[in-house]
């Protein structure tokens, strides 16, 4: 009988348990660092989202088609042109998307702000095209210049 306890394969019950906490540590120390590289591509996703728009800007600018008079009007133009471009219908709300300092001698603004599909709040400044990412107005992730 002794012969046969002797044979039997396997592992033990502390065997096991090291594995199991070992698994555990490892797990405890990667899941952190794995949110934070989530966040930064949730954040470039909407810079990279920003910047589509952004060229898109910079042609309406240039187009010269229809100068809007007031900032609704300017909004309403770009988003008219944007959707003839047939880039997509993710910018069509007027919440998502506004454009930022028209004046009477800017008519078209100095840049625009957008909200990603993310969540995050892209500010395009057209002067020197400096891009900033943030949670919100006063938060600034990420900025970008050429």
């Amino acid at each position: 009988m002794t012969e046969t306890l002797k044979r039997k394969k396997g592992f033990t019950l502390t065997e096991l348990i090291v594995v199991i906490a070992i698994i555990g540590i490892l797990a405890a120390v990667l899941v952190p660092s794995l949110g934070g590289y989530i966040k930064k591509a949730r954040q470039n996703s909407d810079l990279q989202e920003a910047a589509i728009v952004g060229e898109i800007y910079e042609n309406w600018k240039l187009s010269g088609e229809n100068l809007p008079t007031d900032e609704n009007d300017a909004t309403t133009q770009f988003l008219a042109y944007y959707l003839s471009l047939e880039t997509g219908q993710d910018l069509v709300e007027d919440v998502d998307f506004v454009l930022e300092g028209v004046a009477v001698g800017n008519i078209f603004g100095t840049g625009f702000k957008l909200k990603g599909n993310n969540g995050y709040i892209v500010t395009y400044v057209s002067e020197g095209k400096v891009y900033t990412v943030g949670n919100d107005a006063d938060e600034v992730l990420i900025v970008t210049e050429p």
